[in-house]
């Protein structure tokens, strides 16, 4: 029944029938997988009018509860999707600590509120959205997901700091100069407007030669540039 619309089992049938098999209770039996839920009874159906027939709960709960589970698990497939389709657009870029942060908290809050569902005291419905969820490998793609939203988030934290250090490093090579040629203009005994543009002009000298001396500066002066121009 699983497999009516493709193909009939071969030899390797009983090994696969055992591997999608679906423990349920009573005299019902069934195979759950990427296909869907197949279930059958193992014991003659009294009738829909008998009172106390098993099989009318059993009808009740698969195309309520169990319908329902793997609606849920589908529908977390195709949210997952989503989250990876959005991953992969950060990708193409260079990550922003605002997308990262609001991605993180999306795929938090599906975690928490949706991942794994609670039907009250229906264990057989969770196990059924549990075992699709396997089935489709769903737990190794949330945990990717995790995963690269973490590398994300280094990146980002590695970037903010080179910034950092960038624009530390960019204020003291101009701070100093300018502290020090106005410490030195502030001294001398004239303090006239000659001499502040004479001490000006030693201090865009001095910042000069240390741009020219210092690749390292260079580089983080056309880094903070580059920023700005792509914000």
């Amino acid at each position: 029944m699983y497999h009516t619309t493709d193909y009939p089992p071969g030899d390797e049938g009983p090994d696969e029938l055992a591997s999608l098999r679906f423990r349920l209770r009573n005299n019902v039996r069934g195979v759950l997988g990427l296909r869907g839920l197949v279930l059958v009874g193992t014991e003659p159906d009294p009738g829909c009018e008998v009172l106390g027939n098993y099989y009318n709960g059993t009808t009740h709960h698969l195309i309520t509860l169990y319908a329902d589970a793997l609606a849920l698990a589908r529908l977390h497939q195709v949210v997952l999707t989503a989250f990876g389709n959005e991953v992969a657009r950060i990708a193409e870029g260079k990550p922003k600590r605002r997308e990262v942060g609001q991605l993180e908290r999306d795929l938090l809050v599906f975690r928490r509120g949706y991942w794994s569902p609670d039907f009250g005291r229906q264990d057989t419905v969770d196990a059924v959205t549990r075992t699709w969820q396997r089935a489709a490998g769903l737990p190794e793609t949330l945990q990717s997901l995790k995963d690269d939203l973490g590398e994300f988030s280094h990146q980002v934290q590695a970037a903010e700091t080179e910034m950092s250090n960038a624009i530390l490093g960019l204020l003291a090579a101009i701070g100093l100069p300018f502290g020090v040629g106005l410490a030195i203009w502030h001294g001398l005994s004239s303090s006239s407007l000659t001499g502040l543009g004479w001490s000006l002009g030693g201090i865009g000298v001095a910042i000069v030669l240390l741009l020219v001396c210092f690749p390292g500066l260079r580089r983080l002066l056309l880094e903070l540039w580059r920023d700005r121009g792509r914000e």
